[in-house]
């Protein structure tokens, strides 16, 4: 599989119990998961539930999956201490993140942002997750100033996308059809370009395999 795609689409997360009979065969073991579902999609997101399961292991996770396939990281701390430490358990899958995405209070204090941004930045390339709200001003200006985007969850306009080397759409609405998937993707592929990766996020309990593969087979033929 070919994984230097415009747009990479995937999953947020893979050890979803939903997909069981639906995606995952029955009898498939829990530690073959990842690579089952890296034989057909291209990139996950490491959710902070993937951290938590006892099996969590990013050097397992690397030899699980062929050298392309891409990890996006989730990060959920809100001080350096926790970055730092989320940033160490991750260090075994540095060299195949394609980026990472820090989910932040969307009134979240601008020093406490740049100095979460910093370190982050040393690891991979980052994208702030404020979950669908719109930051304050003197947030965007921060955003705008160092580069660097902020998530789109398809609705209303995708301003955050087209900052930056890495950018990241994450759907999480359950209403979900032919039309918005071919604008999600057709929003990311304008808004990305050859120096720009761009990543579309399906989220939910499960995520949507159907909507993923539809979406991968839009963006092959657009």
């Amino acid at each position: 599989m070919a994984r230097d795609y415009p747009l990479l689409i995937g999953a947020c997360g893979w050890s979803h119990s939903n997909w069981v009979a639906d995606f995952y065969p029955e009898d498939l073991p829990l530690d073959w998961r990842l690579s089952y579902y890296a034989n057909e999609f291209p990139v996950v997101l490491v959710t902070e539930e993937e951290w938590r399961l006892p099996e969590a292991d990013a050097t397992s996770w690397c030899e699980e999956s062929e050298e392309s396939f891409r990890f996006v990281l989730e990060l959920t701390a809100t001080t350096v201490e926790e970055v730092q430490s989320q940033l160490h358990r991750a260090a075994a899958v540095a060299d195949r993140c394609v980026g990472s995405l820090l989910r932040a209070n969307v009134n979240i204090d601008v020093k406490t942002l740049e100095t979460l941004l910093d370190k982050v930045v040393a690891f991979s390339p980052v994208c702030v997750d404020f979950a669908n709200e719109v930051p304050a001003a003197s947030v965007i200006q921060v955003l705008q100033s160092r580069q660097i985007s902020w998530c789109w969850h398809g609705e209303g306009e995708p301003a955050g996308l087209n900052l930056g080397c890495f950018a990241v759409t994450r759907i999480t609405n359950t209403d979900i059809n032919p039309r918005k998937i071919r604008h999600w993707v057709e929003t990311c592929l304008i808004a990305g370009d050859e120096q720009r990766q761009m990543i579309l996020l399906f989220d939910g309990e499960p995520p949507d395999i159907e909507a993923i593969r539809q979406a991968q087979i839009i963006c092959d033929l657009l």
